[in-house]
């Protein structure tokens, strides 16, 4: 069977809320829009990662959310006298606050009852999208909003040197809240941090294992790459191999807000934490206790939970790597390259999240980076001047 609407959401994160939510505001009704998502729920899999982790509140500021309205977090906070969840000089709004928001948000725009539990397993050129249920979708535009990445086993932009892990268990796998003697939590981004930080609560002693120190930094790319000082310099360079560059420089390696830094400082002060740095290699002994090495020395743990981050790559999205493929779009660092408007060839599929860092830059993942590409998915599907009267709407 095959049915017939304006637009189909890939993915039901922070980058397809937002493409919803700027769409409605300018003026599609939510009947126009299908979403598609496998966890059937706006920001199912966001939500489950942060309880996972524990994570008190966001990295990133106030304006940065999926309504068009930047101040609009801040408004909900205000109304509801919760401006004390809004935390630090940047105001970080905590996770239950901004979950409130995007259920507000979801609901004020009537995006309620869009989601469909299903998965995409094709899509072409001119907008027809098939799921795995069989049923076919002909969409005028698809907004393709995953997050496709493949593990990494070393960060972006080190070299296969830097780091050799074989095997161990990857930190999604793991219960956090059970108790293990000695866990080595590799890894040097925020995700390691909060695991580090798990592991002490359930009164663990962990060994924290980075290639390179860990570097402190308020957010995951600086500042100036968030308005037009990096930005203009980033899209006046022709070279895609350039684009992809400046993006590992720019994203670095991880890195930890100062705030948990010193809070894991407490802990390594009492003897509950050991950070070591070098070469890192992990052997899974097969059910046996693994054995973990820092510059060929042997660290002893119970259990190694990995946070080596990921790469984004669309061959991680099947469907969408052989849209590329047929439409003759070449990749750099598995990323696609995409047109200005974050199309596949000029077709009827755009782009969003990581995979288009080519054109949005570092930020193209962050919730910053989903409001910047929402407003080129609004030109694509209901003009460029409605971009600008979003706030008002």
């Amino acid at each position: 069977m095959s049915e017939r609407v304006r637009v189909v959401i890939v993915g039901a994160g922070p980058q397809g809320l937002t493409a919803a939510t700027y769409l409605v505001a300018a003026g599609l009704d939510p009947s126009d829009l299908t979403v598609v998502d496998p966890g059937g729920a706006w920001l199912h899999r966001w939500r489950t990662r942060f309880a996972q982790l524990g994570i008190e509140h966001l990295r990133s500021p106030s304006v940065h959310h999926p309504d068009p309205d930047p101040y609009a977090l801040t408004g909900f906070a205000r109304d509801l006298r919760r401006t004390d969840e809004l935390v630090g000089r940047y105001g970080l709004p905590g996770t239950r606050l901004f979950d409130d928001f995007c259920d507000h948000v979801i609901a004020d725009r009537g995006l309620g009852g869009v989601v469909r539990t299903d998965a995409v397993v094709d899509v072409d050129a001119s907008g027809t999208v098939t799921l795995a249920g069989g049923e076919r979708i002909v969409a005028q535009h698809v907004v393709w909003a995953t997050d496709p990445a493949v593990a990494a086993d070393v960060p972006e932009g080190a070299t296969p040197s830097a780091r050799a892990v074989s095997s161990a268990v990857r930190w999604e796998q793991v219960d956090l809240a059970r108790h293990v003697p000695t866990v080595a939590v590799v890894g040097g981004g925020l995700t390691a941090a909060h695991l580090v930080d798990r592991a002490l609560d359930a009164g663990s002693h962990v060994e924290w294992v980075t290639r390179r120190p860990v570097e402190a930094r308020d957010f995951d790319t600086e500042p100036g790459w968030l308005g037009p000082k990096e930005m203009q310099a980033f899209v006046a360079v022709d070279d895609p191999e350039e684009r992809l560059a400046r993006v590992l420089a720019a994203r670095g390696g991880g890195t930890v807000p100062a705030w948990m830094l010193r809070r894991l400082r407490r802990a390594e002060q009492a003897g509950r934490l050991c950070r070591r740095v070098g070469r890192v290699e992990v052997q899974d002994a097969g059910g046996a206790t693994p054995a973990v090495r820092v510059d060929g020395t042997a660290v002893p743990v119970d259990q190694v939970w990995l946070a080596i981050g990921d790469r984004p790559c669309v061959s991680a999205a099947p469907p969408l790597a052989r849209l590329c493929e047929a439409s003759g779009v070449g990749l750099v660092g598995g990323r696609p390259l995409l047109d200005p408007s974050l199309r596949v060839a000029g077709g009827a599929v755009q782009v969003l999240g990581r995979l288009a860092q080519l054109r949005l830059g570092p930020t193209a993942g962050n919730l910053a980076g989903a409001r910047r590409g929402a407003e080129l998915v609004v030109a694509a599907v209901a003009g460029v001047d409605a971009m600008y009267a979003l706030v008002d709407a």
